[in-house]
């Protein structure tokens, strides 16, 4: 189960664990079966399951129970970034996206660029000279668009990933401190 776990393979660790409680119950209050136990429930962000089993084997150990409570809470409560709403505000208006994502540097770069891309072939349309328009002017403005729907999405889900980490860091710190003293 550890091995699993040490290569990013949660549920499989998760479910050689349950088997292993399963004939053998008590093990659940062995240090090291607990914490394996705990780390992998909060690793699948079962974190009320988690912190049930973490406060199960501090009270079966008469240990202070204190914060678990708290930074659970916390790591439920995180607020993660919708991707498809960053999408959508990138479709409607082109660097919408990265502002509701508060990157206002890329916003204001995504719409400048793409108001200087409509506005190129605006301008060669109007001084007639349409195929100009349409291979560099708006051929350019598509690829900055779908770009900024593309990257406004990358960039929640790497805001997401990143915040799912930090949790993870501060519940695994704070697990590791608690069970193994």
């Amino acid at each position: 189960a550890l091995c699993f776990f040490l290569i990013d393979s949660c549920d499989a660790s998760n479910n050689i664990v349950r088997k292993l409680l399963l004939p053998f119950p008590d093990s659940a209050y062995s240090k090291r079966v607990a914490l394996l136990s705990v780390l992998v429930l909060n690793h699948l962000e079962k974190y009320s399951e988690a912190q049930n089993q973490m406060t199960n084997y501090l009270l079966f150990n008469h240990a202070d129970t204190s914060g678990v409570h708290d930074i659970y809470t916390q790591a439920a409560a995180a607020r993660y970034k919708s991707v498809k709403r960053s999408k959508t505000l990138a479709r409607v208006f082109p660097g919408a996206g990265f502002f509701y994502l508060k990157r206002s540097g890329k916003g204001f770069t995504s719409a400048a660029l793409n108001l200087a891309f409509l506005g190129y072939t605006a301008y060669s349309v109007y001084t007639g000279f349409y195929v100009t328009s349409v291979f560099t002017g708006l051929q350019n403005w598509m690829r900055f668009y779908s770009g900024g729907i593309r990257a406004s999405a990358s960039l929640a889900k790497k805001q997401n990933e990143e915040l799912k980490q930090t949790h993870l860091k501060k519940l695994d710190a704070f697990c590791y401190g608690k069970i193994i003293h």
